[in-house]
């Protein structure tokens, strides 16, 4: 048997990029795993996506190794036979390489088969929580029983909500965070877009209400201008309601798009309404806030005032506050930066023994 030497960080994820053009796939986890591949060069990543993409052949993403397991193949019934081929996937890689520990993006499936594993070959095991895996309708909590050690939340909103659904507090606060690098300069550019929202159209965000937004905004403002970006289950009802409202001429369902075009729309952008009744640490408003638009939101992650994000409990008050800002002339559009993805790179990876500036330690006991 070959004596594995290279240092690996498995990463298990249940969607992730077919190529490095699908930028919108899961941005957040994404961008960590191109930071943490760009701060520690000399690490070896391998990230295993275990419902997408649907194909089975390994492909190289900015030279981190991808080994799709296409899940979706099968059926609910036979969800064992795809744990199975992901254990074998991890066994493949261990073999081969040094895992110095295994990171799963959210709380469920992916981190079920990561601190099984871990626990059986002595490898540290850290799940990510993301978002909804925080809410009590998450099952996968209560069977794991993991140890805060084992647990890192986007925000300290997530690390509230999880503790009180599911007893645990987690032991890490390891933020959401933005690439500063691949924001376009904002030197002359017009802030020609009233109201900008950006997301897929699921339930949970209430785009249905960012119309509703427009709309009203529009009879103090006649010639309002909104752009939203992205696709879902309600972009036809919306569509109908911008019909309904008679708002064709001041508000575009844009579509998904490249990142770049959406930020450089963010630096065109005045407000970013965040329409969505549960939030765990949005990219997209942190992406708003460094291009200096404005944030009005329902949902807040932090515990300490963020300048520039205004937080409101109704709609009636999202709406006062964003006639507000646009009638305000002397509003000012100035970059906030809260975290850059580089640091949270960091201190993911010190989690595993990794540190900026010095060699990989040894594998860590799995003592979570």
């Amino acid at each position: 048997m070959v004596q594995p030497t290279r240092n690996t960080i498995i990463i298990l994820t249940p969607a992730f990029p077919r190529n490095e053009k699908e930028d919108w796939w899961v941005p957040s986890q994404q961008l960590l795993v191109r930071s943490v591949k760009q701060q520690f060069p000399e690490l070896h990543i391998e990230v295993l996506p275990l419902l997408y993409p649907h194909q089975t052949t390994n492909y190289e993403w900015h030279e981190c190794q991808i080994r799709p397991i296409h899940g979706l193949r099968f059926s609910k019934l036979l969800r064992p036979l795809r744990w199975r081929k992901v254990w074998q996937a991890m066994n493949i890689v261990r073999q081969k390489h040094n895992v110095m520990g295994i990171l799963s993006f959210w709380c469920g499936e992916s981190a079920a088969i990561g601190h099984w594993f871990g626990r059986r070959h002595g490898i540290r095991h850290i799940s990510w929580i993301c978002g909804q895996d925080a809410a009590g309708s998450n099952q996968f909590p209560k069977y794991l029983r993991l140890r805060s050690t084992e647990l890192a939340a986007m925000s300290h909103f997530l690390a509230d909500n999880f503790a009180r659904n599911h007893g645990v507090k987690p032991a890490y606060i390891i933020p959401n965070a933005i690439d500063i690098h691949s924001f376009p300069s904002s030197a002359g550019d017009k802030r020609d877009i009233d109201i900008a929202g950006v997301g897929s159209f699921e339930p949970l965000k209430r785009y249905p209400l960012w119309v509703e937004l427009v709309a009203k905004l529009r009879e103090a403002i006649p010639d309002i201008s909104a752009i939203h970006y992205g696709m879902g289950v309600e972009q036809e009802r919306c569509r109908q309601l911008i019909e309904q409202y008679q708002l064709q001429q001041h508000c575009v369902l844009a579509g998904p798009q490249p990142h770049e075009t959406i930020l450089r729309a963010l630096h065109r952008t005045k407000i970013l309404l965040h329409t969505s009744r549960y939030e765990g640490c949005s990219t997209v408003c942190l992406e708003a806030l460094y291009a200096g638009a404005k944030v009005i939101s329902f949902c807040y992650p932090f515990q300490q005032e963020v300048s520039n994000w205004y937080v409101v409990k109704t709609k009636e008050e999202m709406l006062a506050r964003a006639l507000e800002l646009l009638k305000d002339k002397e509003t000012d559009y100035r970059s906030t930066l809260i975290h850059s993805m580089d640091g949270t790179a960091r201190e993911m990876m010190r989690l595993f023994g990794v540190t900026a500036g010095s060699a990989p330690l040894p594998a860590l006991a799995n003592n979570a």
